[in-house]
């Protein structure tokens, strides 16, 4: 419950224009909702998630997701694409932190600190739009 990995996706169009983004941060520095994560949780004896790092009472483990070492995972995310633009940027990137927010804010009053977060891998890549024509 206390570690964080994550994939940020940021697509612009050619006027620099923000037109999709998933997998960031909110004001409190919380991972937003739409994030494609990586990692599970830790299940109490009732079946109830655990929070605040309390592994004593772990029962059971549940990876939702995870990279098997040599291997990829597949992300896919649609968006609507500005009619006048004739490229757009995609820029995406891993991270990792050691603490989410919502554990720093219980160990240290909310918004008194943020836990720095860690670039694993990023890559970016232009592509030209074209009309798709009608069959």
């Amino acid at each position: 419950d206390l570690i964080e990995a994550w994939l940020e996706v940021k697509v612009a169009s050619d006027s620099g224009a923000i037109v999709f983004e998933s997998g960031g941060l909110d004001e409190s520095g919380r991972l937003r909702q739409d994030a494609q994560k990586l990692g599970g949780y830790m299940l109490d004896k009732d079946g109830n998630k655990i929070e605040r790092n309390r592994v004593w009472v772990t029962a059971k483990k549940v990876t939702e997701r995870a990279i098997p070492p040599g291997r990829t995972i597949e992300n896919e995310f649609r968006m609507p694409v500005p009619a006048k633009a004739e490229r757009i940027r995609v820029d995406a990137r891993w991270n990792y932190r050691k603490l989410n927010q919502d554990f720093v804010d219980w160990a240290y009053g909310p918004g008194n600190f943020h836990t720095p977060i860690g670039e694993v891998a990023s890559t970016s890549h232009e592509f030209e739009v074209r009309p798709v024509s009608a069959p």
